[in-house]
């Protein structure tokens, strides 16, 4: 998979984005080398290289490897397609079973969502479809995964969630509070992150869904009102609950 161009960065970032708490959780590779070889491709700068592998910062290896990964997405959020296969080949050159199942789930996705050759202009085409399909209500009893992840993050922040409450919100919807808290170290005072890499946790089944149902509006609305966003709730429950 080679990545280039404008839609091939829209992709990959799409990709990289839905997954990065994974990403983080599994991408241990060691933090020096991870560095040297980040900076060699020109993905992080000579002051980014020397913070992380300063080991008398107040952060954590994790919290200096995670804000790494984050200047990765940065790239991919700036049309810099080519971050993503650089990744993907510091990744592999480690080679171990976990990075290796990573990295091919990683492609799988970007390879879903461009479908091979031709892939730019399926890329529009399921814009257009999305778009409409967004538009109309799902049945309350539809499974949502995380290729919803757009539409339910769009609905919590059109009726005004609020979002310094993303950990209460993940901690009712079944979301173990180690996880959070892996969350909240990674992207420390990223509020909009930690938000969104929760209800990435939700949609991805990264809790006892056996207990506490599979990812739908209605229990997303149903734990919005335990946890006192009654106005939030209502509004999701007209829009794709009516």
């Amino acid at each position: 998979m080679a990545s280039g161009g404008r839609e091939d960065a829209k992709v990959a970032y799409k990709v990289f984005s839905c997954n990065i708490s994974r990403i983080k959780e599994t991408a241990n590779v060691d933090l020096t080398r991870l560095a040297d070889k980040l900076k060699a491709k020109k993905i992080i700068s000579q002051g980014d290289r020397d913070k992380a592998v300063d080991g008398y910062t107040k952060q954590t290896e994790a919290q200096r490897r995670g804000e790494l990964i984050d200047r990765v997405q940065e790239n991919l959020k700036c049309d810099i397609g080519e971050a993503f296969e650089i990744f993907l080949g510091i990744l592999r050159e480690e080679d171990t079973r976990q990075l290796s199942k990573l990295v091919a789930d990683l492609e799988r996705g970007y390879d879903e969502i461009v479908g091979g050759p031709g892939g730019e202009i399926k890329v529009k085409e399921t814009a257009k479809t999305d778009s409409k399909v967004s538009s109309k209500a799902k049945p309350q009893n539809n499974e949502l995964t995380i290729r919803d992840l757009g539409e339910v993050i769009s609905a919590l922040q059109k009726h005004h969630f609020t979002t310094t409450k993303w950990g209460t919100l993940c901690l009712h919807l079944g979301i173990l509070y180690d996880k959070l808290k892996n969350i909240e170290d990674n992207h420390p005072k990223k509020v909009e992150q930690q938000f969104q890499e929760g209800i990435s946790q939700w949609l991805r089944l990264q809790y006892e869904y056996e207990k506490y149902g599979k990812p739908t509006w209605r229990i997303l609305v149903n734990t919005l009102e335990k946890i006192n966003e009654r106005a939030v709730a209502e509004g999701i429950r007209k829009d794709k609950l009516s």
